[in-house]
């Protein structure tokens, strides 16, 4: 029997729609949470309270985090939008060094000089804490910014111990998303073949056929 694809069923749902998990690592899921759907681009992450619920299924914080949180989140609004605004300033340093990254321009350094500024701002005072399990867990010292801080070490992560596989960007129109190609023949195009992959492909076909019209309409005058 085929095993079920993990990220097949890692998705977060917000108000604005459903985003799935397809990055293959958690911080170009993190970076994914700005997306094009219908034309437009879409922020998935438009407070801190989508931050801490999308948190959650990104394997950035852990379950048991989130009431927690929420209620930290009430108890100071105004440190939770200070919290989301750095986390945006994070997620932009992060996708414009990606940019830089796949697309090999020149300014890569400079991007990543950014980053590295945003990421070890993010990561003040973080500290690792007991998980309860025997392992440990990330945290900051006032906890209402350990999503950004846990979102900070995700990238660190990446950069510091690149994953097996290629980060590439998706090939499609308007998508954007980024995702660790591991396929061993031949490089992934699409973030899914389900959803990007199928559109893309009847988009070509479509254009195609639409070719075809065009000389066939063309060879009768």
């Amino acid at each position: 029997m085929a095993m079920k694809d993990p990220q097949a069923v890692r998705f977060f749902r917000s108000e604005l729609g459903r985003i799935r998990m397809l990055g293959g690592d958690r911080a170009l899921d993190l970076a994914n949470t700005i997306h094009w759907r219908d034309g437009r681009e879409v922020d998935f992450i438009p407070d801190y309270a989508s931050l801490v619920r999308w948190a959650v299924p990104a394997g950035i914080v852990q379950q048991s985090q989130l009431g927690p949180l929420e209620k930290e989140a009430l108890r100071k609004p105004k440190e939770a939008q200070s919290v989301h605004a750095e986390w945006i300033v994070l997620r932009t340093d992060f996708k414009h060094w990606l940019s830089c990254f796949v697309g090999r321009h020149k300014d890569a350094a400079g991007a990543l000089q950014a980053l590295s500024l945003s990421t070890q701002k993010a990561l003040t005072a973080a500290m690792f804490l007991p998980s309860g399990d025997g392992g440990a867990i990330l945290a900051a010292q006032d906890k209402i910014r350990s999503p950004l801080a846990n979102s900070a070490f995700a990238i660190a992560g990446l950069l510091a111990f690149p994953p097996n596989g290629t980060i590439r960007r998706c090939e499609a129109d308007q998508c954007g998303g980024y995702f660790l190609d591991i396929s061993r023949s031949k490089p992934r195009r699409w973030c899914s073949m389900d959803g990007c992959g199928n559109r893309e492909k009847m988009r070509r076909h479509r254009h195609k056929l639409r070719a075809v019209d065009a000389f066939k309409l063309g060879a009768t005058q």
